[in-house]
């Protein structure tokens, strides 16, 4: 992702401010899937998580290579997860404070039978095989 941000170096009383965002009048939007499904570690921290929190909450990361703080801005993160089980851990306060939270029901098996029978046909009349159920 690195490489489609634009970046600036601006020097303001001898110290150096980079940086990183989208070109002039665009946003950048960062899609994150199953956002809690990191393994924790020893601590009980999910590090990946914390990395996109220590944006969230600063609005930036620092770049641990150079040594210099790394300013994001004109970026929203917008996420996906599934409820906690089977190799998907909760999601800390801390991170949740950030997102607006919406929850949908799982689809019957009817709503699921017309959806994928629609993408089926798309995809049959898109590279030209026979249905015969048309």
């Amino acid at each position: 992702m690195h490489h489609h941000l634009k970046h600036a170096d601006i020097t303001y009383f001898d110290h150096i401010y980079y940086f990183l965002g989208a070109p002039a009048g665009k946003r950048v939007i960062l899609f994150v899937d199953d956002l809690n499904m990191p393994k924790l570690d020893r601590y009980g921290s999910q590090p990946p998580i914390e990395l996109l929190r220590q944006y969230q909450d600063f609005r930036g990361l620092y770049d641990r290579d150079k040594l210099f703080w790394k300013k994001i801005q004109d970026m929203t993160i917008c996420a996906a997860c599934a409820p906690p089980g089977g190799g998907r851990n909760p999601i800390t306060p801390r991170m949740i404070r950030h997102f607006s939270m919406f929850c949908l029901p799982n689809p019957s098996d009817l709503s699921l039978k017309g959806i994928f029978s629609v993408r089926f046909i798309i995809h049959s009349i898109n590279n030209i095989f026979e249905c015969t159920y048309l």
